[in-house]
């Protein structure tokens, strides 16, 4: 599943346009991109060492690999 599939389920359950859905997570992620913590600059460094700004298809692909990690 990729994001685009992800946002329209998101956004048929919560009845709201795809384009809410998505700049929503669009600001979660980049205020998560921000965050001073040291773990989360850690986890940004490994989803994006090139400081580059992650598509939101990596950005959860990313979430699912370490979830499934945590898993198993």
């Amino acid at each position: 599943m990729n994001a685009k599939q992800i946002i329209l389920q998101i956004a048929l359950k919560e009845n709201k346009p795809p384009e809410e859905i998505e700049a929503a997570m669009l600001t979660a992620m980049r205020e998560a991109m921000a965050a001073e913590d040291p773990l989360a600059q850690k986890l940004w460094k490994k989803l994006a060492p090139n400081g580059k700004e992650p598509t939101l298809d990596e950005f959860l692909e990313f979430c699912a690999k370490r979830a499934r990690e945590k898993l198993y």
